[in-house]
């Protein structure tokens, strides 16, 4: 199961979704990161706890778009948060 840790959230500027992280690390370097509204919505099911295949599911119900595609996003997105600290779970 893929989640959000805790410490990260998302604030929503206009169009513009903003992950800050409130962990005492961030004091000195905050972490700030921008993501998309697909970003968004993928973020509020990661919150929830979830895996890849609803992820997807959530995506083929929400844009018509090809799976393959969808699914090489969900990965890149997941990589990222990863590569940010702030997915738990694999």
């Amino acid at each position: 199961m893929l989640k959000i840790q805790k410490g990260f959230t998302l604030h929503q500027t206009a169009n513009t979704y903003l992950i800050i992280s409130s962990l005492p690390e961030s004091v000195k370097s905050p972490k700030i990161f921008a993501i998309n509204e697909t970003g968004a919505l993928l973020w509020n099911e990661l919150l929830k706890g979830t895996d890849q295949s609803k992820l997807l599911a959530l995506l083929q119900s929400e844009y018509d778009a090809d799976s393959t595609e969808l699914k090489n996003d969900i990965e890149e997105f997941i990589e990222t948060l990863r590569s940010m600290n702030v997915l738990d779970g694999e």
